[in-house]
């Protein structure tokens, strides 16, 4: 009896110095953790002093809070101790539910961490008392044991659809899967399969399902060639196959980059698409439908950002649950799409197709609004992408597809239904430029039964013009009602220049729109003003100033002083085409400047003096008289275009490259004050 009693006392101590190892205990905590009363506890905790004392431990008391706890000494590796951290937090993450014998193997791990993380894992652990109670702890232990002593293991199992069945099972291997992060139990069923080879029968058990486990006195012997990391091979999370199955999936730009980044098993990288979109195939295990049952979860968590290529078993699978889903929010019918016009490097900053018709088509109406074709510009403006409601185009957008003419439709409509060759051509050439407005030419404007594009080298993004102009409505877009007026071939020049006028609306409201989407708002600066009075007083200044230079010859200045006096009576006139003739020296340069100058200051509705020159030689001298006249209007006041010819700049400072690129932006539309191209740009 008295042996009895001391064999539980130093069992008592030893598990004391076990707990007090794990963390910072209160006394009453200690006495319900040993069975221990009141009084007693304080005693075993003197003894419990005195015995680390003598192992070499450092026994701590917090007087002030009422704290006993062992100092472990032991000190882990920085890898260690992350590894210790992480799983850790997985195992917390995933416990059974409030199990006091989990809890304190939580305890056992955490012990020889560095503050804070001890704190931390100690924390989580009591945490766990918040959940409801669970088997699951004792059930695992119990496996644990058979799995460790290879002793069968005789449970009951209930199946999803609640079927009860009993199982005598010995236990290969115990895994947590990664699918779900759920504890599973592998072995064979001596219950079933007697006399197949042990891999054709083993079995796969979910702890959450297994009820009532008992060991058995029966044992067995783990097969010497079972490799748990083999047999697992092709496994998504627990379930595995042979064959297994070969899944293709094609992943959007915005999420290629974490597909890249790893950590699928079985997943293989067959070849980045153009346009940013990734290719992969994973081999994967399926269930005894011979489907991956893991996987489609994970498939579906991507949403929109992927599309099941292979097997077309799977691929309508994903069809059918995206349908189910869409029943189940009552949408059962035909749902909304965004289509989109361009893309961004942000996925999320997408321009959607609406939204730039719209845009485009007020800009283009701003434009043309002085020249007074306003509503063709805007029918033209709502006209010009919308072949871009095809499918096809969207998929170009994913870098599925290529070689794709989104024109022709909207070219189509502006000459079939609203009988405008003008509108019809802007659109037909706002990618490709204008092209012939012959009554020949005209004729291939007509959509193509074949589905080929213009030029025919590209395919039509969709042929089915009722259809766009369905998604166009849908879209919340209007057109004008067509009209069957007589179709009038531009031929003269008047309407040619027109043409080209709506042509420059368009094109400068589409570069305009879409610069303003892939670079802000502020992408670009604003254009400067004319300032035609201030610009003729700084120019009746200077030619005041050449007429009194004496270096100048007293009869050239007369003639020079003729020629620009012509050409002030001429701004006077109602008259639009004017012509000047007058020999080399004589100040045409600065004549046709007054001129024009003083029919902006007459004519407020004009905007810009475009000056075209028929040599490099002239474009360049002229541009160096005004720039010099006009040097303190501003960097772009004065636009030099050399269009064709254009020649690289020298090696440019900042600040020149930085006034470089803004030129250009006003050379693609033509919007400074004062512009000088050579006729080639015409």
């Amino acid at each position: 009896m008295e042996a009895t009693y001391h064999q539980n006392k130093a069992h008592r101590l030893l598990r004391l110095l076990e707990l007090l190892e794990q963390r910072a205990w209160r006394p009453h905590e200690l006495r319900k953790e040993l069975g221990l009363g009141e009084r007693a506890i304080f005693d075993y905790l003197l003894e419990a002093e005195a015995l680390a004392e003598r192992l070499g431990l450092e026994f701590r008391h917090d007087r002030l809070r009422g704290l006993y706890w062992v100092e472990v000494r032991e000190r882990l590796s920085l890898t260690e101790t992350v590894v210790t951290h992480a799983a850790l937090r997985m195992l917390a993450h995933h416990a059974p539910g409030s199990n006091k014998a989990y809890q304190e193997a939580l305890r056992k791990l955490s012990k020889h961490l560095p503050e804070p993380l001890r704190s931390i894992a100690l924390r989580s652990t009591e945490a766990l008392n918040q959940r409801p109670p669970s088997l699951s702890g004792a059930n695992l232990e119990t496996l644990t044991q058979a799995w460790l002593e290879q002793r069968v293991v005789a449970f009951e199992y209930r199946l999803p659809q609640a079927r009860v069945i009993r199982v005598e099972l010995e236990t290969y291997f115990i895994e947590v899967s990664r699918a779900n992060m759920a504890v599973y139990v592998i072995g064979k069923d001596r219950l079933y399969g007697r006399g197949l080879h042990y891999l054709e029968n083993l079995k796969t058990y979910k702890l959450e399902r297994i009820q009532r486990p008992r060991l058995l006195e029966e044992t067995y012997t783990i097969p010497d060639d079972f490799d748990p990391s083999q047999y697992l091979s092709n496994a998504w999370g627990i379930v595995r196959s042979e064959p297994p199955m070969q899944v293709r999936l094609r992943f959007d730009p915005e999420a290629s980059e974490r597909i890249r980044e790893g950590g699928y098993p079985n997943l293989q990288i067959l070849e980045q698409l153009e346009g940013g979109s990734t290719l992969v195939q994973i081999t994967v295990g399926t269930d005894t439908e011979g489907f991956p049952l893991e996987l489609l979860p994970w498939i579906q968590s991507w949403g929109p950002r992927v599309e099941v290529l292979e097997p077309e078993s799977l691929r309508r699978a994903w069809l059918a649950e995206a349908r189910a889903v869409l029943e189940r929010y009552g949408q059962s019918g035909r749902v909304s799409q965004t289509y989109w016009a361009h893309t961004h490097p942000n996925p999320a900053r997408w321009q959607p197709l609406r939204e730039h018709l719209r845009q485009v088509a007020e800009r283009a109406a701003a434009h043309a609004r002085p020249f007074g074709e306003e509503e063709n510009a805007r029918l033209a403006g709502l006209l010009h992408d919308l072949g871009k409601y095809g499918e096809l185009f969207q998929r170009r957008l994913e870098g599925k597809e290529k070689g794709l003419d989104h024109w022709s439709a909207g070219a189509h409509l502006a000459l079939f239904e609203y009988r405008q060759p003008a509108v019809a051509l802007a659109v037909q050439g706002h990618h490709l430029g204008l092209q012939s407005g012959a009554k020949e030419s005209l004729k291939d404007l007509r959509i193509r039964p074949d589905g080929k594009g213009f030029p025919s080298e590209l395919r039509l993004s969709e042929g089915d013009l009722e259809l766009l102009k369905a998604r166009l409505r849908e879209d919340g877009l209007e057109l004008p009602p067509p009209n069957s007026t007589p179709i009038t071939p531009p031929s003269s020049a008047a309407s040619m220049l027109d043409t080209r006028m709506l042509f420059s609306a368009l094109v400068d409201a589409d570069f305009l729109d879409t610069e303003a989407h892939i670079k802000g708002a502020e992408a670009r600066p604003a254009p400067p003003e004319l300032r035609a009075r201030e610009a003729l007083e700084r120019l009746e200044a200077h030619l005041a100033r050449l007429g009194n230079a004496a270096h100048i010859p007293q009869k050239t200045r007369e003639l020079r002083r003729l020629v620009a006096e012509a050409a002030a009576r001429a701004a006077e006139q109602a008259a639009s085409v004017y012509t000047l003739t007058a020999p080399t020296g004589l100040g045409k340069t600065l004549a046709m400047l007054r001129f024009a100058l003083r029919r902006a200051v007459r004519d407020p509705r004009i905007r810009r003096i475009v000056v075209v020159l028929p040599y490099l030689s002239i474009l360049d001298q002229t541009a160096r008289v005004y720039r010099e006249l006009f040097q303190d209007f501003g960097p772009h006041y004065i636009l030099e275009d050399h269009s064709l010819a254009y020649r690289p700049l020298p090696a440019l400072s900042d600040e020149q490259a930085l006034e470089e690129r803004e030129r250009a932006c006003w050379r693609k539309t033509g919007r400074p004050p004062s512009s000088l191209p050579p006729t080639c740009s015409f």
